[in-house]
């Protein structure tokens, strides 16, 4: 799909239901998503405080997941979270939805080419 379309780019979107997250310890995600991403730091070390920090860290594991098949080249990954904000057929959510929603909890996988020129 990489060649056909060509892109340079993997997007890899957290999503999350609304329910509230009671951390056991403070988010450590400033200190450690970075390491994580490039593989220094395990990704179960990631403690996110809340749901935009979990959407993160799913999609820093899938990252790293497709990172590792090693099929991927020179192709740009970048993780990011859209928490619970973002319901299923891309509607934003109005904060009715509240609980255990299991259909929310996704990962979201959009290519695109660079917006710095990359491949045409």
């Amino acid at each position: 799909m990489l060649t056909r379309y060509k892109v340079d780019v993997v997007e890899i979107v957290g999503h999350t239901d609304e329910q509230k997250i009671n951390p056991a310890k403070p988010s450590n995600l400033d200190a450690v998503a970075i390491s994580a991403m490039n593989g220094a730091s395990a990704i179960s070390d990631l403690t996110p405080a809340d749901n935009a920090g979990l959407g993160l860290s799913r999609a820093i594991a899938v990252a790293n997941a497709l990172i590792q098949t090693g099929r991927l080249g020179s192709v740009k990954i970048i993780p990011l979270s859209a928490a619970q904000l973002v319901m299923p057929g891309d509607i934003i959510a109005d904060g009715s939805h509240v609980g255990d929603v299991r259909e929310r909890r996704r990962i979201e996988i959009r290519v695109r080419r660079s917006s710095d020129g990359g491949t045409n």
